[in-house]
């Protein structure tokens, strides 16, 4: 065992030596983009530019490499790109969704059918006419040449979604600087009837009014072999687009044959779908090619964003950047702070942000940024397509493995209450049952350093990789007896926190990591993650001491701070923003390894001590907001955010959407851990043989660790917006961990490789009374 603690403590050497470099690495890397940031607004400032913004709905990577659409291709090699999360505020993104999203640069929603009704007001509604529907609903005398007449109820919608979005900021923060926007998109269906018009939702002020523009019929001509018979009159477009371009600054144009093709999948065979996607993606490029005539790269700015995913599948879209002080390479945000990744949220704050115009309150202020790359463009998409499948691979394959990972956990305890209740035989199934459990969690953030395309695929490594941990975990028992489970919590946090110092970059699209598409986080360590990391942090602390002090003393001044150090190194790792950037992990973990030190000292909790836990927590919390909130707007993380958002009296939203999402949590597969985990523990501390108390008195301060994990698993359910799955995830690896020990305490032979066990438990077989402590030494 002492060669397992000696990997461990090299392990956190390599981690605490780390530290520093990856900072400065980090540091290193915002500088770089910071600078080119600046070499945008520098040159806006001398003669302020435009920006176009080319909205491709549908469109992927793989989309791109296989049609090469050649003007696109020319935008795309010589600027920054990226993938793009288009998740709002549902799970799927409706093109309503997400044009709304992008006018708020916050996540919103929108109302289905309704939400597409923007319309010109020299056009015909059925209601009669635009000016007098729109006046008549929002008590405003329109003076725009183009209305959103279903924006109340857009807005009565998205009130309880607690996002703290206004629709249209983008348009109005224009409006207050004397700038514009206008939109040019039409995806209707079929003639006369105005239903699919949503682009015109990004382009809208405030009061549900566009600039300028067009979005009438009049963009599209007949056309038999293209979608639903309707197709852009690009000729049109172009010519209009000069007048157009010259009056507004900020213009966004939908290449929405593309929408038309995508809808017309659900009438036509799959091999016509792609025909038609790709015939309307060569059209959309052609207007393009049109378009880029009248636009001055070195003077105006041009994005491309796929604002909505196929309908086949949730998945991540195009993004581009190309203009003034972009190099080719790859585009970020302060969202995602990873390299290739952006979401539709970064786009309105860093067009107001070229446009030297301040972000308003409601957005969230993450702006976009790039980097040069050395790569050949074909190898960017490549990898691209590459992480795009992966993203869609992982979350595929969440659903089926947590289920089988739970079911497996179910199984261990129902099988180690059946072997602890004389059937002694299944004591090696259940010991081995209890290393794969555990060797599971380590094996998926491993298995992110390869490239795993199919969800089948993913879930046969998965349990390849688990298997093969468990294989060796259980060797070690040759050394010791209860190093098997140790070494797999031990792997756990070492992979961890090596992968935290690191940039996370096993972190996402990992089964027990975080997604992309699912957009809850991009960097920093995830719920589940920290779950495992801090559970097995107490775990390995209460190891430490119990070998140190093998009859439960006090510890001494040493030890003390030895277990100080690592609780601090913890602490830091989940906390400081280069790396955990964790808020809820913080509140929740202070408490925890303070209760963890103090009982390890044989310190008496009491009120006042609870106080001062209490304001401790909230120093260190509040140490790491100010190091946050002393960057830059645009490279801070959700932390100073939250602390900007708390400061100035807005966190209201974000705590009620957090309660929230804690109670949909309840109804997940991770919620029946708990009650079948608790169910056990009661088990086995009622039983005959009181196991739970000859376990405590087999392992000195295991007392210690339950009663901090159990405060650490309260605080992160009341403190996270995964709820129940946090507090779930720790009792998985406690109920492992323990089914381990008291089959080894009840049955001493069983062996995880399968030996044969006794025929009666050692407390029966040794004379001792049920409940007396085993003289058992680590």
């Amino acid at each position: 065992m002492r060669n397992v603690l000696r990997a461990i403590a090299a392990g956190i050497f390599v981690v605490i030596a780390g530290v520093p470099t990856m900072a400065s690495a980090g540091a290193e890397s915002g500088a770089r983009q910071e600078t080119a940031v600046q070499g945008v607004a520098g040159q806006r400032s001398g003669k302020p530019g435009k920006v176009l913004i080319i909205a491709a709905p549908r469109l992927t990577w793989e989309a791109v490499d296989r049609v090469r659409p050649k003007h696109l291709m020319s935008l795309f090699e010589g600027g920054a790109v990226a993938l793009c999360s288009v998740r709002t505020a549902g799970s799927v993104t409706r093109p309503g969704d997400a044009y709304l999203t992008i006018g708020a640069g916050n996540r919103m929603g929108a109302l289905g059918l309704v939400d597409g009704r923007v319309v010109e007001r020299t056009e015909t509604v059925p209601e009669g006419d635009p000016s007098a529907l729109f006046e008549r609903t929002t008590g405003v005398a329109p003076s725009a040449p183009i209305l959103a007449l279903d924006k109340p109820a857009i807005d009565v919608g998205n009130e309880e979604l607690h996002f703290g979005s206004v629709a249209g900021s983008l348009g109005s923060a224009l409006g207050e600087d004397d700038r514009s926007m206008a939109v040019i998109a039409n995806a209707d269906e079929q003639f006369g009837i105005a239903m699919h018009r949503q682009a015109g939702l990004a382009a809208m002020d405030s009061d549900g009014q566009v600039a300028g523009g067009a979005v009438a019929q009049t963009l599209l001509r007949q056309d038999d072999s293209a979608a639903f018979g309707l197709a852009l009159d690009v000729d049109r477009i172009a010519k209009s687009f000069g007048d157009i371009w010259a009056q507004h600054d900020v213009v966004l144009v939908e290449l929405s044959d593309l929408e038309r093709a995508e809808m017309s999948r659900a009438v036509a065979t799959l091999e016509q779908g792609d025909r038609e996607y790709a015939s309307a993606l060569r059209s959309g490029d052609e207007l393009v090619g049109q378009l880029m005539q009248q636009v001055d790269l070195s003077r105006d700015t041009v994005i491309v964003v796929g604002p909505t995913s196929p309908l086949e599948e949730t998945q991540l879209t195009t993004f581009a950047i190309n203009g003034p002080g972009i190099k080719p390479g790859w585009a970020e945000s302060s969202t995602t702070r990873r390299s290739g990744y952006v979401t539709l949220t970064d786009l309105a704050p860093s067009i107001l942000t070229a446009l030297d115009i301040a972000v308003p309150s409601s957005m969230n202020d993450t702006r976009l940024s790039w980097a040069s790359s050395s790569d050949t463009f074909d190898s960017r998409i490549t990898e691209m397509i590459d992480r795009s499948n992966r993203a869609v691979a992982r979350d595929q394959a969440f659903e089926p493995i947590t289920i089988t990972f739970v079911v497996v956990l179910v199984i261990t305890i129902g099988l180690a209450v059946l072997c602890l209740a004389r059937l002694p035989k299944l004591g090696p199934l259940v010991r081995w049952l209890a290393l794969l459990v555990l060797a599971v969690l380590p094996a998926s953030y491993l298995l992110g350093l390869v490239s795993i395309g199919s969800p089948i695929a993913l879930g046969l490594a998965l349990f390849a990789g688990a298997t093969a941990l468990t294989i060796l975990a259980a060797v070690t028992r040759r050394f010791d007896k209860d190093a098997p489970p140790l070494v797999l919590i031990g792997l756990l946090w070492l992979v961890l926190a090596v992968d935290i110092a690191t940039g996370g970059h096993l972190q996402i699209n990992t089964v027990f990591g975080y997604s992309p598409i699912v957009a809850g986080r991009f960097a920093g360590f995830g719920n589940q993650a920290f779950s495992m990391f801090a559970v097995g942090s107490l775990l390995l602390a209460a190891v430490l001491v119990e070998r140190r002090t093998p009859n439960g003393e006090k510890i001494g001044t040493r030890l003390l701070v030895v277990v100080m150090a690592w609780f601090a190194l913890v602490i830091v790792l989940d906390g400081l923003p280069s790396m955990g950037s964790d808020v809820g992990g913080v509140l929740a973990l202070v408490p925890a390894t303070a209760i963890a030190v103090m009982m390890f000292r044989g310190i008496s909790i009491n009120v006042r001590i609870a106080t001062i836990v209490g304001v401790s927590t909230l120093l260190v919390l509040t140490a790491f907001a100010a190091l946050d909130l002393s960057r830059p707007a645009d490279e801070r993380t959700h932390l100073g955010r939250f602390a900007s958002k708390l400061a100035n009296g807005e966190a209201g939203e974000i705590i009620e959407r957090k309660i929230a999402a804690n109670l949909r949590v309840l109804t997940t597969v991770w919620a029946w851990v708990i009650p079948v985990a608790l169910v056990y523990f009661v088990y086995l501390t009622w039983r005959p043989n009181r196991t739970l108390q000859t376990l405590q008195g087999a392992h000195s301060h295991f007392r210690t660790f339950g009663v901090s994990a159990l405060t650490l698993g309260l605080l992160s359910m009341a403190l996270n917006d995964s709820g129940v799955s946090l507090p779930a995830i720790m009792l998985a690896i406690v109920a492992a961990y323990v089914s381990y020990l008291v089959i080894g305490i009840e049955w001493p032979k069983s062996d995880a490789l399968g030996s044969d066990p006794p025929d009666q438990p050692l407390s029966q077989s040794s004379g001792r009374s049920p409940g007396a402590p085993l003289d058992v030494t680590l």
